[in-house]
């Protein structure tokens, strides 16, 4: 497995694709709702995990001039889910960060998805929004 940015149309083509199969084709949403204002922005950086030359995870990291960053957007399909690429491209993230001087790291987890980022050293911090009104999201963060 290769954890990378994506470079050429067919690559960002892959990685918005899963993107939105993941995060907002459940819930019937166009895929024009998995990109917002922030995705070419100088102090953003893109995920994908790899397997050949199939993206099979994604994640974007978001720095912010006060020394914090958002992760957002992670995704992994379903049938690599469990293999670490998830963790993969969280670690990938996270060092981009420490190179960014970040020194923490904030995120809004479904509900679901808390095991997997306590795992990972976060720590809840409070129940926050409901996303199309059924997913549960919380406040996480961590400290590099």
């Amino acid at each position: 497995m290769l954890i990378k940015s994506p470079q050429t149309e067919c690559e960002w083509e892959q990685y918005f694709h899963l993107r939105w199969l993941i995060l907002r084709a459940p819930w019937h949403k166009d895929i024009t709702t998995v990109k917002d204002e922030m995705e070419d922005l100088n102090h953003v950086f893109h995920a994908a995990a790899w397997d050949q030359e199939k993206v099979i995870g994604v994640g974007r990291l978001t720095v912010f001039e006060n020394l914090s960053a958002q992760v957002r957007y992670m995704a992994v399909a379903q049938q690599y889910q469990r293999t670490g690429a998830g963790k993969a491209i969280l670690e990938y993230l996270e060092e981009k960060a420490r190179q960014n001087k970040v020194e923490k790291i904030f995120l809004q987890a479904r509900e679901n998805a808390l095991p997997f980022y306590q795992n990972q050293g976060y720590r809840v911090q409070e129940k926050t929004f409901l996303l199309f009104n059924t997913i549960q999201h919380f406040l996480m963060t961590k400290e590099l």
